[in-house]
């Protein structure tokens, strides 16, 4: 399974990097804002990239590493969504 390669020592690095990026989305809405202050800027989530458990053969992924990587999309787009609505 390729979770295995993303949690390492109980660090998911998949979700570090999603907090990660927070900072840089910040600036960049910062910036948007700064440029066009009556521009309406909108973030566009991921929906089902993956769907939970998998859908094997049409989805070749093992039916955890299909829930994990959904979950991590879903894990962005709650990010994206939070830093939306304290913007």
């Amino acid at each position: 399974p390729c979770t295995a390669a993303f949690v390492v020592n109980d660090v998911d690095r998949v979700s570090t990097t999603i907090s990660e990026q927070v900072p840089v989305w910040a600036t960049m809405i910062d910036q948007l804002r700064a440029g066009a202050p009556r521009a309406r800027i909108i973030l566009v989530g991921y929906g089902v990239f993956v769907r939970p458990g998998g859908c094997f053969p049409a989805q070749p992924l093992l039916p955890g590493d299909a829930s994990y990587l959904q979950a991590k999309v879903d894990e962005l787009d709650d990010r994206q969504r939070r830093l939306a609505a304290d913007k």
